[in-house]
């Protein structure tokens, strides 16, 4: 056997527990030859072997070998058991190995094959009599009728009346509710229209977010988290912020506006930002590379017309 199954058990057995841990060890050697060796439990004729035989073949010596303990005993033909052996596991190992084998002569493993169903139908009278004529086919109830055509085009021609009469059963998809009453669930009636408020003026920074005017959830729960902020902006911050949109600096910020949701987490970053951004143009002095070490001031000068 390549492995020895042994249960917690029987190492809280008595016999195990009362034993010196040299005979527990000896014990645990001796079994482990005996589940390589598929003896049983019992070494054959063992007891005149010399202390070298018994080192190379099961690791114990001679002298631990016969110690006196209640894990493995000699019998009186000079053979060793070793206790609490488990024969049904190699019993089972075997018997296993022993199918294989016979299933391996035949080419493998028996396929198992479903028992024919018994019917209970008596077998059909032969008539004498003659045939009567076979009657003619009739179109049943609600049967559909064949495609026209031959072949692959008749095939086709079928195919797309399927799908058209598919597309006609199929209930329409369930309309999403107006954002009034989304919003509504979750906020009192002034911070709906506070919110709603926010809405148009985040579509004045980017015209781009008119494209989708309801507010999704993760929205909704940004609006939630950052609704005091949102709603402390001033009128001229909302301006500078699209003023900083159309700027070229704000194309180095434009991950801040890539989306409305991002522009709703981000709205303190961003009106500082644009803060910054106005303050220098009114020196009449734009920063570059983020205004970011001595020398990076560009004078905006007026040209004369």
């Amino acid at each position: 056997m390549k492995y020895l199954n042994l249960e917690v058990d029987l190492l809280r057995r008595p016999e195990y527990l009362g034993s010196d841990p040299i005979d527990r060890a000896t014990w645990l050697n001796l079994m482990a030859w005996s589940a390589s060796q598929e003896n049983g439990g019992v070494i054959q004729n063992c007891k005149e072997w010399p202390d070298r035989k018994w080192q190379q073949l099961c690791g114990v010596t001679l002298s631990e070998v016969h110690r006196t303990c209640e894990l493995f005993e000699f019998d009186e033909g000079g053979n060793l058991t070793v206790l609490f052996y488990p024969r049904d596991k190699e019993t089972e190992v075997l018997q296993k190995r022993e199918i294989a084998r016979k299933n391996g002569k035949t080419g493998g493993r028996p396929t198992t094959k479903k028992p024919r169903r018994k019917t209970n139908k008596k077998p059909t009278s032969v008539s004498t009599s003659e045939p009567t004529p076979e009657p003619t086919s009739q179109p049943k109830k609600n049967q559909r009728p064949k495609a026209e055509g031959k072949g692959r085009e008749g095939k086709e021609k079928e195919r797309k009346e399927g799908e058209r009469g598919r597309e006609a059963a199929a209930p329409d998809p369930p309309k999403p509710p107006p954002p009034q009453e989304a919003l509504v669930d979750r906020f009192p009636r002034q911070s709906v229209d506070e919110i709603e408020r926010i809405r148009d003026c985040l579509a004045n920074v980017c015209p781009a977010y008119r494209a989708t005017p309801h507010l999704s959830q993760h929205e909704i729960t940004g609006l939630s988290q950052n609704l005091a902020a949102l709603s402390g902006l001033t009128a001229q911050q909302w301006v500078d912020l699209q003023a900083f949109r159309n700027s070229p600096e704000g194309d180095k910020a434009k991950w801040l506006f890539s989306s409305r949701l991002r522009l709703i987490e981000n709205i303190t970053e961003a009106v500082q930002k644009a803060t910054e951004w106005r303050d220098w143009k009114d020196q009449n002095t734009l920063p570059v590379n983020g205004g970011r070490g001595p020398g990076n001031v560009v004078k905006l000068t007026k040209t004369k017309k």
